[in-house]
């Protein structure tokens, strides 16, 4: 006993620092640290535990999924360790060992996929044992290497799609299978075939072990399991109440259930601190969770409370056995016994039972004279009924009938009812309502759309039959069905968004836009294609960028769609304008750019695919912006990302640049007429990135910003240009020669020479701008070199040596500089010039401050001129 408690004290150790870990990379070394330091007999212990453990406690199924990297991890254990505990587990638990090597043996980039469908075959499997024991059915035996062998045996482990054949598992719990399936969101595709569609965000979270730590005691838990725990709650108080009055005080056979029911009473206070049963209108709510009526348990613990006048029982923290027992006592006495010694209050309050209240209602309709005409329930107890009735009363006055069902359906459905018309006229009202939605589910469904509250407490199951009936519908002939059915099936997939149910709003969305290219009705098409936009929109609002891949890339490829009928054309063209509407809002754009900058790569690259198929108006404002935050690695992303949308984006970029021409728009410097800085960290990033897609859209807006007043603009503005256009660039720069900015002139300079050669008279505005403005020589000068082979430009840097007794652009190093040039450049008339330059300075130089550098450049000069001129009249002699 020693040995197996502490196992599994170590075990709950290590599944506590695994919860604590975000990644798998981190969670593998953690179990290589902790199993490499265990004893060889308590490592073979844990492995069993986890093996086995999950079936009691779903969080030992993290332990599961961590131990699946053992024989990855070898090199990290003591040496031989791993093999011998693969050696003493190999006949003891083949399957284990053998899930162990396959999952060893599978590609690296399959191991996040095969270990997130372990992790919810485990789930599944915890709750269908959970809900089995609770009915004292026969339980599968299986353990986590049978479970993890079912994927990595299946044909295709690393597919994101899970398939559970429901024949697999026990002929009496496959109802309770086919509950939890659906409460998990998984899709009956045939059968005794679910399906269940894996997305990144899902694998993260199946990873994680998210879905299995839930059902610790103290935790958040899932709703299948909330569901599944106070379908059973119920079921255990109302057996407890029943076994008061068939044994004595003190009889053991009410102890095992009493026991159970206090069990499942801690798990749900671990999640909430109070637990409530409480009657709605013929539905019993266990805090907020709606009990199905399917049992009779249930039926009778509804009933007792009706009888008892009860509208709630609330079970408060510190409720031992002996409170329920002597609650249940006292609950137990006949209705009539109770309203004769004052009511079920006074009854508990003289027995002193304060852990466990009810709360009575008492509600009647008065005439206008103050007589009590009968009794009646409140609105909010009769919400749903009235919902049914309301809505039939409607489809009778249309004139229209309830769906056709079997003749056996209906027919246990009206026996139920007059099975149950015992119990007193007050209960017809509520078993006609059950009755009508047996009998058409659809009914339900102006409740469940409008009442957030009906559709976070209805059954996914009851929801699912709902969506099922209006799948139907989507194949009528009858065009005003599809509409009908287009607009309430969009409705169940922004509840199913709002319950995470993932797998049922892709399969809503395919089957609501999966004849698109086929559908001749402009309505039904708008429809569907608006649907797609409204998904799309909330997809995104919560973050499930995966699932909105989908209906993106359905609304673009809509967007390259034709059609020869131009009511079809028209009504596709409108719709998808009304689709970019409803997405482009400063919900979405918050969502898509804290995902976009996420320092997780996986995130930022499914937001960066949403946002290439969309570009939202407001998105990109967003990302403008970002160009504020200090952050580099934020703002080179924003650029990116901008850059990243193409042409799509620059209707925006070119509209935020505009502004800057308008005076009241955009705030200055009120002396300089530079934009303040926030202004000026979004323009010179938005001029960038206009520059660099190179799109002739971007011409007009470019070339004004040439002339804007602050001169940081206008020498990008005239950079980017360049790219989109050279032959406006170069018109703008001539504008700009003269600039009084020396940046913005350079700019222009550099510009107008590389197209000097090409268009006459530019050479001569270059020499008459530049020699008049000496704070331009040194560029001017850099400039001219490449124009040396022009003999206007040979020409005027030869006559700065012409002037009397003149230092060639009054600096000793420009002197050297133009010197050296014609030294490359000149001929016999450069010579000449250079020679008698010479001459009239050498008796000068001190005198002019000419440097004696100066004078022997010029000699070098001569020098190399003279030799080339003389080689070239010996090579002219030659040929002649």
């Amino acid at each position: 006993m020693a040995h197996d408690e502490k196992i599994e004290r170590v075990g709950d150790q290590l599944i506590q620092a695994l919860v604590s870990k975000s990644d798998s990379e981190a969670r593998r070394a953690l179990v290589g640290k902790r199993v490499g330091g265990l004893d060889l007999d308590v490592a073979i212990g844990l492995c069993e535990y986890a093996d086995d453990g999950f079936r009691k406690r779903a969080e030992l199924g993290l332990l599961f999924l961590a131990l699946l990297d053992l024989p990855l991890l070898e090199s990290q254990l003591p040496e031989g360790f791993w093999q011998d505990i693969r050696g003493d587990l190999l006949k003891k638990r083949p399957a284990l060992v053998d899930s162990w090597n396959r999952f060893a043996r599978i590609d690296a980039s399959a191991h996040e996929t095969v270990r997130a469908k372990i992790s919810l075959l485990l789930e599944i499997q915890f709750l269908l044992l959970q809900e089995l024991q609770e009915s004292s059915s026969p339980a599968m035996e299986s353990c986590g290497g049978d479970i993890a062998l079912k994927v990595l045996q299946s044909p295709q482990p690393e597919s994101m799609r899970l398939q559970v054949e429901s024949t697999a598992y026990p002929l009496s719990g496959r109802k309770i299978l086919a509950e939890i399936l659906s409460e998990l969101d998984f899709i009956e595709e045939g059968d005794n075939r679910w399906d269940f569609n894996l997305s990144q965000s899902i694998i993260e979270h199946l990873c994680s072990g998210a879905n299995l730590s839930a059902h610790r005691a103290g935790s958040a838990m899932s709703q299948a399991m909330v569901t599944r725990l106070s379908e059973n709650l119920v079921k255990r108080f109302g057996f407890i109440i029943r076994s008061i009055g068939m044994y004595p005080a003190g009889h053991p056979a009410i102890q095992p259930s009493v026991d159970s029911f206090m069990n499942l009473l801690d798990q749900i206070m671990g999640d909430s601190p109070m637990v409530t049963l409480t009657l709605m209108g013929g539905d019993l709510m266990v805090n907020d969770m709606q009990v199905k009526k399917s049992s009779r348990a249930a039926q009778n613990f509804i009933k007792d409370m009706s009888e008892r006048n009860l509208n709630s029982v609330s079970i408060h923290p510190g409720v031992g056995s002996d409170d329920v027992l002597r609650f249940a006592s006292v609950f137990n006495k006949p209705p009539i016994y109770i309203k004769e010694h004052g009511g079920l209050a006074k009854l508990l309050e003289r027995r002193e039972i304060k852990r466990i209240s009810i709360d009575q209602f008492h509600y009647a309709l008065v005439s206008d004279d103050g007589t009590v005409m009968g009794l009646s329930t409140s609105p909010e107890e009769t919400a749903l009924e009235d919902i049914i009735f309301g809505e039939l009363v409607e489809r009778l006055e249309r004139g229209d009938t309830l769906r056709d069902l079997p003749n056996e359906k209906v027919g246990e459905a009206l026996k139920k009812v007059l099975q149950d018309a015992s119990a007193g006229v007050d209960r017809q009202r509520n078993m006609l309502a059950s009755f009508v939605a047996a009998l058409d589910p659809t009914i339900l469904e102006r409740g469940l759309l409008a009442r957030s509250d009906v559709q976070r407490d209805m059954a996914w199951s009851a929801v699912r039959r709902i969506i099922k009936a209006r799948l139907r519908d989507l194949s009528s002939s009858d065009e005003d069905v599809r509409l009908e059915a287009i607009e309430k099936l969009m409705g169940f997939a922004l509840i199913a968004i709002e319950r995470n149910k993932d797998n049922t709003v892709m399969q809503l969305l395919d089957a609501m836009t999966g004849k698109l290219a086929d559908e001749s009705s402009p309505d039904c098409l708008f429809a569907a294609i608006s649907a797609a936009g409204t998904l799309l929109e909330r997809l995104i609002a919560r973050g499930k960028l995966a699932s909105a891949e989908l209906p993106a890339q359905i609304l673009k490829q809509q967007d390259t769609a034709e059609s020869s009928d131009p009511d079809v054309a028209s009504a596709r063209r409108r719709a998808l304008a009304e689709a970019r509407r409803r997405i482009d809002t400063p919900e979405v754009a918050d969502a898509l750019l804290q995902r976009l900058m996420s320092q997780n790569e996986v995130v930022a690259r499914e937001a960066e695919t949403i946002s290439s198929v969309l570009p939202l108006t407001n998105l990109i404002i967003h990302l403008t912006e970002v160009f504020l935050e200090p952050d580099i690695k934020r703002r080179a992303r924003a650029y990116r990302v901008l850059k990243a949308l193409g042409e799509r984006s620059l209707p925006v970029l070119h509209g935020r640049l505009s502004r800057l021409s308008l005076r009241y728009e955009t705030q200055r410097d009120p002396d300089t007429m530079q934009l303040i800085d926030d202004e000026w960290y979004i323009a010179r990033n938005v001029i960038g990135i206009v520059g660099e897609l190179e799109s002739a859209s971007s011409v007009l807006v470019l070339d004004q910003l040439c002339y804007d007043r602050d001169d940081r603009i206008r020498h990008r503005s005239l950079v980017a240009l360049a790219r989109v256009s050279e032959e406006k660039a170069l018109d703008a720069a001539l504008h700009l020669l003269e600039d009084r900015s020396l940046e913005v002139s350079k700019a222009a300079l550099d510009m107008a020479v590389k197209e000097a050669r090409f268009r006459p008279g530019v050479i001569p505005m270059l020499i008459d701008v530049y020699s008049q403005r000496p704070e331009m020589w040194p560029d001017f000068l850099n400039a001219m070199e490449w124009l040396l082979d022009v003999d206007e430009v040979l020409s005027f840097i030869a006559s700065t040596f012409t002037h009397e007794g003149l230092l060639p652009f009054g600096d000793n190093e420009l002197a050297i500089q133009a010197a050296g040039m014609l030294e490359d450049a000149g001929g016999e008339e450069e010579l000449k010039i250079l020679e008698g330059y010479l001459a009239r300075v050498s008796g000068l130089r001190k005198r002019r401050g000419i440097d004696r550098t100066v004078t022997a450049a010029v000699g070098g000069a001569i020098e190399a001129i003279r030799a080339r001129v003389q080689e070239e009249v010996e090579r002219t002699g030659s040929s002649e």
